[in-house]
């Protein structure tokens, strides 16, 4: 599957292991879902200027609504960017067991009490 030029302003769903892992909590998916997003590009090695990386809330065959990561193809990029639908999947699995797993994801994801708290995140030396 390839990633092309995006005219109908669709994606591709990137779902995760992390939904059952996470008991289903929708709001700490979200912060995990959100840290995974912005790391993204880097995962999958593409150039942050040639994709969108958006959350999305989606729904399966029965109507339930649940949250995935959204990746596209910017609007103005014409080239094909050739990425399999499974191969996202199993990079950022295998990126999230690099890191130290769900728990350092947890960890490594911030709320507001932690903002609050913090000030500003990250912090700058």
């Amino acid at each position: 599957m390839s990633l092309g030029i995006n005219n109908e302003k669709g994606f591709t769903p990137i779902e995760t292991e992390i939904h059952e892992k996470l008991n289903w909590d929708y709001d700490l998916i979200i912060i995990c879902l959100n840290y995974i997003r912005i790391q993204i590009p880097k995962i999958l090695n593409i150039e942050n200027d040639r994709i969108e990386v958006f959350l999305a809330s989606i729904h399966n065959f029965m109507g339930q609504n649940y949250p995935v990561i959204g990746i596209r193809v910017k609007t103005d990029f014409v080239e094909l960017i050739d990425i399999d639908f499974f191969d996202i999947e199993e990079k950022i699995e295998n990126w999230i067991e690099k890191i130290g797993g769900i728990e350092k994801l947890k960890e490594e994801s911030i709320n507001w009490e932690t903002l609050e708290e913090l000030i500003e995140y990250p912090k700058f030396e």
